[in-house]
């Protein structure tokens, strides 16, 4: 039988006491900013809703599912709708999964659903609880046999392996070809911190009016999804002829009311959207990325009422977006310096949103008109080129076998680069790839001069790692999750190995996959990231689970 977690009745009790609000509350008659957790100050009336520490357990255990503003004004959102699982509530968890915690009797096997058309599986999970003896296993049994991992130690692991057979039972299981024992595996979130909508009736809404005035700011983190590119979406607002509204459809935002003021967002990837106005101008900013447009303001239309996040007051178009939080600042337009100061909180609290150079393969195909490019899902246009590919199977992206999903290189003459950047004194790499079996030692791999180099060193798995320096150290392994330039390797995210990093510094040189010189290594690769400060071995994970989620194109 199923057992899902539950949350104790004296905490269900504490939450409705407390309003759910996920920091200490300190009452402020007005601006943003002193509830402990850094934010900054800013004039005027500011209201701010932060999704960070709630849980699905926390929210489902509430008959009326509700959170006060972070700063204590007493201003609640009470959430419709959810499930409070899967893609619909706290977290996102992949559509292969659907279940957080799942605990393990000795006599039990979970499911792992695979929808009709998936390829491929991606997940983290944690498991504890298992003893000496125990093993867990994910396998699939059909007309062929297949065993996708197997774990017999407490850890945090990455599920990353093509699907036998699309649409057949995938379990994971207790024991099989060894003692069987009682232990616990939870998924890890996609989007930590994040409220997913479902798109379809999922919506939060105010208690009491909330009222704009004719000059305000509002900030919204968040994540947009869509299934069909022509369907407008609406993010947040009230209504959109007349105070505030925010949707989205394609690649583009609208922000109303004025006269609408469009800026292109990428879908499945974050956005720091700040929207203002006053009497003369109207802007629409993605502070992520630096995009922005201005138009004259027209009139404004007081328009009392209630306010809504993923939907407006219409009813119509709900979002299928994921919303980390929203400040809305009435009665002042924000200057640059605190729109600054809101994008590096932000940074502070999800640092594993902000790449400085981020690619993905996932999406591409063989046959696609831009194969020969990766493109830089940053957007700053420093793009993976890729040269003598014959776009097949082991030449190109795979869509069938254990390397299904990557681009493979032939260890002959296949090159990917970049064009030239630098990477600080302070960095952190994250991503899936792997070096694939050689009949020779080959010294290539992935490098970036004066900061890292990872080179697949010997046929028996070994590699060479250099942080910062032209020294490397050998060990074990075929791929890196992880690395820093403190000299912190995460080979998986259990152990970590420590390199001595040296003083060498980056001298802008562009980033080398599949090959050193004249020196050629097979390689499957998937994703990488560099990130401009060191990150933690946590954030490290979000950041990984979060690249798996995000599409070439």
């Amino acid at each position: 039988m199923i057992g899902l977690n539950k949350i104790g009745l004296n905490q269900v009790q504490l939450n409705r006491l407390h309003l759910n609000a996920p920091f200490s509350t300190y009452r402020k008659m007005a601006g943003g900013g002193g509830s402990g957790d850094g934010f900054p100050q800013l004039p005027g009336d500011v209201t701010r809703w932060h999704f960070g520490g709630l849980t699905n357990e926390m929210m489902a255990a509430m008959d009326d599912p509700r959170l006060e503003d972070a700063d204590g004004k007493g201003r609640f959102l009470s959430f419709k709708n959810f499930l409070w699982g899967g893609m619909s509530g706290v977290g996102g968890y992949s559509d292969e999964n659907h279940l957080t915690f799942y605990k393990f009797t000795l006599d039990d096997y979970v499911f792992i659903a695979i929808k009709s058309g998936v390829k491929y599986m991606n997940f983290t999970f944690r498991v504890t609880g298992l003893q000496p003896g125990n093993k867990l296993t994910l396998a699939f049994f059909g007309t062929t046999n297949t065993v996708y991992g197997t774990w017999d130690k407490d850890g945090i692991y990455t599920v990353n392996s093509a699907v036998v057979e699309v649409g057949k039972p995938v379990y994971f299981y207790n024991g099989y070809g060894s003692t069987r024992g009682t232990f616990t595996i939870e998924i890890l979130p996609l989007y930590p911190g994040f409220i997913l909508g479902d798109g379809v009736d999922d919506y939060a809404i105010t208690e009491k009016e909330l009222n704009f005035e004719d000059t305000y700011t509002v900030y919204t983190a968040f994540i947009p999804f869509q299934d069909d590119p022509a369907r407008n979406m609406i993010l947040c607002g009230k209504n959109d002829t007349k105070d505030f509204s925010i949707n989205y459809s394609g690649t583009h935002l609208n922000f109303k009311p004025s006269t609408g003021v469009n800026l292109a967002v990428r879908i499945d990837q974050f956005a720091l959207l700040v929207c203002k106005r006053n009497k003369d101008i109207t802007t629409i900013i993605n502070l992520s990325t630096g995009e922005s447009r201005s138009l004259k303001s027209v009139e404004f239309i007081s328009n009392p009422g209630l306010y809504y996040l993923w939907r407006n007051m219409f009813a119509t178009f709900y979002a299928k977006a994921a919303i980390a939080g929203q400040i809305i600042d009435n009665g002042h337009f924000t200057t640059d310096e605190e729109d600054e100061n809101i994008l590096n909180w932000h940074k502070k609290q999800y640092p594993w949103l902000f790449p400085d150079q981020a690619w993905t393969v996932t999406g591409k195909t063989n046959e696609d008109e831009d194969r020969a490019t990766i493109a830089n899902i940053t957007g700053n246009g420093n793009d993976l080129v890729l040269s003598n590919f014959g776009f097949i199977e082991g030449s190109g992206y795979n869509e069938e076998g254990g390397y299904a999903g990557y681009l493979v290189t032939d260890g002959v003459d296949d090159k990917i680069m970049s064009s030239a950047f630098t990477v600080g004194k302070d960095w952190t790499t994250v991503g899936e790839w792997e070096f694939l079996k050689e009949d020779a030692i080959k010294i290539a791999g992935i490098a970036k001069f004066g900061s890292f180099r990872f080179y697949n060193y010997s046929l028996t798995g070994r590699m060479n790692v250099y942080i910062n320096s032209d020294l490397g150290t050998n060990v074990i392994g075929d791929s890196i999750k992880a690395a820093t330039s403190k000299g912190s390797v995460c080979l998986d995210f259990n152990e970590v190995t420590e390199v001595t990093p040296g003083d060498a510094v980056d001298s802008g040189q562009s980033l080398f996959i599949g090959y050193n010189a004249n020196n050629f290594t097979k390689l499957a690769f998937k994703n990488l990231a560099i990130y401009p400060t060191v990150l933690s071995k946590e954030d490290c994970i979000k950041a990984y689970n979060y690249l798996q989620t995000l599409k070439a194109k």
